[in-house]
């Protein structure tokens, strides 16, 4: 009787042991793996997946299997974005169009974006008897969604880029004690701010407030429709709808406007698409300063460098870097009064490198199609550490995106 029980027993622990071999194994994550990155095509389908590398995280087979499963995948997410994001940039272009075009649909592209959108209102910002900042307020009953869609000075008017650097920032008690650079507030809260609440209510209040809210810009039209967006839910003006993604912001050669602090919080928020060309240096702005005397951009590769020249944005980097495990004012200090090693001032210290802000979509360059979705690491997106900047260059390019000059109505 014993051996019996004994056979029975190593035939179950047998069976057992066949069955288990049979089923996927649990492969553990290793946090070491090297970063990955998305990599895709816009002419290839986008219901195929093109990487099986999913950026941010590894997971296990039946995890990945399920994950595509959701509504909210990865490729819902990125596939998408940047499909999105060449169609809305029609809408970053109607911005720079005169309100009298608009109205009349006098423009190239007003009667194929008016087709599909209506106009709600039309906001423009004068001085000095140009044109320099606009918005406008557009709405679809179809598709159940209002673009709020800015713009701003155009590279041809390039002693703004480095003019609203020298200011400095300025800390906002409506907008959470986040930094803000003095110049964009100056205008935001002096010429669009109060116009823009009010016609967002009105939106809003014409059984529109369940829509989809997109905010859409160009260069400093991008800074201003996160701004924008920033302010308006944060003041609880718009909802904030995670399950329509709503508000999202779409940008394009998005110009910095904010502290760490501000990308912080804009990040837990909401969704920010930043579409990023990697020739476009205007965006590198004050690392890239325009010089009038040649009539280029003239770029600095470290801080050091840049500092030196132009002392005035001394206070911009300190505050900039603030919160950066790598951009603390002592490493600052250091590298002013030379006691960094070389090789620490050639890596970490580069005063190019954007904000980790929202989602980065960047574009190899000239060519809009084959994009790569960055993955920051200590605040630094990684597809940009190889990036050389030239000493000059023209700016034109800061204009074109998705092969159309988004400044020319």
């Amino acid at each position: 009787m014993k051996y019996a029980t004994l056979v029975i027993l190593i035939i179950f622990t047998v069976n057992s042991f066949a069955l288990s071999s049979g089923l996927p194994k649990m492969t553990p994550v290793n946090k070491r793996t090297n970063p990955v990155y998305y990599h895709g095509n816009i002419n290839t389908n986008s219901n195929k997946i093109h990487s099986i590398a999913v950026p941010h995280i590894l997971v296990h087979r039946r995890r990945f299997q399920s994950l595509f499963n959701h509504k909210h995948t990865h490729k819902t997410l990125y596939l998408g974005f940047h499909s999105f994001a060449r169609s809305f940039v029609s809408l970053a272009r109607l911005a720079y169009c005169q309100k009298v075009s608009i109205l009349s649909k006098n423009c190239s592209i007003c009667s194929t974006v008016l087709n599909k959108y209506k106009t709600f209102f039309i906001h423009s910002i004068n001085e000095n008897k140009k044109r320099l900042f606009q918005f406008v307020i557009l709405y679809s009953d179809k598709k159940k969604e209002v673009v709020i869609t800015f713009s701003g000075p155009k590279t041809t008017q390039t002693n703004f880029f480095s003019k609203v650097y020298k200011k400095g920032f300025q800390k906002i008690s409506k907008l959470g004690n986040v930094n803000i650079e003095k110049y964009y507030w100056e205008i935001y809260s002096k010429y669009m701010r109060k116009a823009l609440i009010k016609n967002t209510k009105k939106v809003i209040k014409s059984k529109r407030g369940s829509y989809k809210f997109i905010f859409v810009g160009h260069s400093f039209g991008g800074s201003f429709a996160t701004l924008a967006a920033y302010d308006l839910v944060l003041n609880k003006i718009i909802v904030n709808n995670k399950k329509i993604q709503s508000p999202i912001v779409y940008t394009y050669g998005l110009m910095r406007i904010g502290d760490n602090l501000f990308v912080k919080k804009v990040n837990s928020l909401f969704k920010v698409v930043r579409i990023v060309r990697n020739d476009d240096f205007v965006i590198r702005t004050p690392s890239c300063v325009y010089n009038s005397s040649l009539h280029l951009f003239r770029c600095y590769r470290t801080v050091r460098r840049l500092v030196k020249l132009y002392p005035i944005f001394k206070r911009y980097f300190i505050i900039y870097r603030r919160g950066v495990k790598n951009y603390r004012r002592s490493v600052l200090r250091r590298i002013q009064r030379k006691q960094v090693k070389s090789k620490f001032t050639h890596t970490n210290i580069h005063s190019y490198y954007s904000q980790p802000l929202g989602t980065l979509i960047y574009y190899s360059q000239n060519n809009f199609e084959n994009y790569k979705v960055c993955r920051y690491v200590s605040g630094i997106p990684i597809c940009e550490k190889k990036i050389k900047l030239p000493k000059t260059f023209s700016p034109s390019v800061h204009a074109h995106y998705f092969h159309v000059n988004v400044e020319l109505c």
